[in-house]
């Protein structure tokens, strides 16, 4: 009866426990099936390439231009860009009307110059004797000056010797003679006027001598300042340039140049000929509008020279140096793609950061090279590579704060109520290089087998528990 019990309650305790076992695995599975779902990668040691893509036209190697005076009107152009043309063959035309006037105007204006270079040449003539008669003048002011100082020295030098001489006499008289008696002698007040005199006459020697090297003093000054007023004349005469006489010089040989190819061109009734077969590569002519300052036209020689040139963005230009070798791909004449190499020659930046390159493209005799016509386009192709990174993930695992930092996820594992589970963890990163397929990151805590966040089916944040999926 016992072991029947026994056997009913060890039969209840394993239902019990299947049934618990089920209802885990339930509860697990929905619980599993609300959470993210992520795939994960791992970071690899690689090189970053940047690939540079970008089209380029094919430009005769040396361009020239056809000039004339800026300011004419255009009346009729027998060319466009693009066109070839031969020797001696009618390029545009100038309005002879408007040449004329401009002519005229140009001799007009070439009179008023010489009119202004004669005045000037007058007005240097009288200047040059105006400064001539300053420095004659401050010669004469200056021995003036001398003579006049000197002469009032002397008269104080006389002042001088009129008191020496006055308080010697008195000094004399004051000696007393051989049997008189001296005024002062039991006298109470004639010994002191005598002493009173006495110094009265030696002040006025004092004064005197000190008025002559006043006047010595004074004679230095006013010949220090007459010597400045010379020098000051003949800088005047010798440092003075006016440019007026040789500017309006100037002026009149340029436009006379500027006259004398205006009358040559209206010699040719206006028309501006081509003094070599060329192409034009760029026209800068308009009936109608007047000629710009520069070339008017600018035109090539076949001399089979050609230059690829191209421009690049300034993401792209990062990647390029000179002297790097590109992959260039065109079609030939037979409508074939081709493929040839050339390295880059020349690089020049742009106000917007875009960098212009040009690759020449050497070519032998007979080769593909030389058919490449002036104006055909081409496909430049350039991959750089980087250094070897220790950590490479794809870019897509990669994100960003609105602060402008890098972050990734990584899972680890973690006990929960339901036993093991995944929490993702967000790490700061360095983005060292990108290409926008992979990023070469550097951070702290991760290895070649740590598990990173490449896709999830909803948000994650840190800390969240996720579901790793294949």
């Amino acid at each position: 009866m016992k072991a029947g019990k026994k056997r009913v309650a060890v039969t209840a305790l394993v239902v019990f426990l299947t049934f618990m076992a089920i209802c885990t695995l339930i509860a697990k599975g929905i619980y599993t099936s609300g959470l993210p779902q992520v795939g994960l990668t791992k970071a690899e040691r690689k090189n970053i390439n940047h690939e540079v893509k970008v089209s380029g036209t094919v430009r005769q190697g040396q361009e020239m231009g056809v000039y004339v005076e800026s300011g004419l009107r255009v009346a009729t152009v027998l060319v466009h860009k693009g066109d070839d043309f031969a020797e001696g063959e009618p390029l545009f035309r100038i309005d002879e009307n408007d040449l004329q006037s401009l002519i005229e105007k140009a001799e007009l204006d070439i009179g008023k110059l010489k009119l202004q270079q004669k005045e000037a040449k007058a007005n240097d003539k009288l200047t040059d004797k105006k400064n001539a008669i300053g420095t004659v003048r401050a010669q004469e002011d200056h021995k003036q000056s001398e003579r006049d100082a000197d002469v009032v020295i002397a008269r104080k030098r006389v002042l001088l010797d009129k008191a020496n001489k006055a308080l010697d006499e008195y000094r004399k008289s004051l000696v007393p003679k051989p049997d008189t008696v001296s005024p002062g002698d039991g006298q109470g007040g004639s010994g002191t006027n005598s002493a009173a005199t006495l110094k009265e006459l030696e002040m006025a020697v004092v004064e005197a001598n000190q008025a002559v090297e006043d006047a010595l003093l004074a004679r230095e000054d006013v010949i220090r300042a007459a010597d400045r007023k010379i020098e000051d004349a003949r800088l005047a005469e010798e440092g003075v340039y006016s440019s007026t006489k040789d500017s309006a010089g100037l002026d009149v040989q340029y436009q006379q140049k500027q006259l004398t190819r205006m009358k040559e061109l209206l010699a040719q009734e206006g028309w501006v000929y081509a003094k070599e077969a060329g192409y034009v590569t760029d026209l800068k002519l308009i009936t109608g509008e007047r000629t710009a300052d520069g070339a008017s036209l600018l035109y090539s020689v076949d001399s089979g020279e050609r230059i690829l040139e191209a421009v690049l963005a300034k993401e792209q230009a990062q990647y390029v140096e000179q002297g790097d070798v590109m992959e260039i791909s065109y079609k030939n004449a037979s409508g074939k793609k081709e493929s040839i190499k050339g390295a880059v020659s020349y690089m020049e930046t742009g106000d917007d950061g875009t960098v212009k390159i040009q690759i020449p493209l050497v070519s032998e005799e007979g080769s593909e090279e030389r058919s490449m016509k002036v104006g055909r386009s081409a496909e430049i192709n350039f991959t750089k590579q980087s250094d070897v990174y220790d950590m490479c993930i794809p870019s897509s695992a990669v994100g960003k704060t609105a602060a402008g930092s890098h972050y990734i996820y990584i899972v680890e594992e973690q006990q929960g109520i339901l036993g093991t589970e995944w929490h993702a963890r967000q790490l700061q990163v360095t983005v060292l290089d990108s290409n926008g397929d992979y990023t070469a990151i550097q951070t702290a805590g991760i290895d070649g087998d740590t598990g990173i966040v490449l896709t999830h089916n909803k948000g994650i944040e840190d800390n969240s528990v996720v579901r790793v999926v294949k």
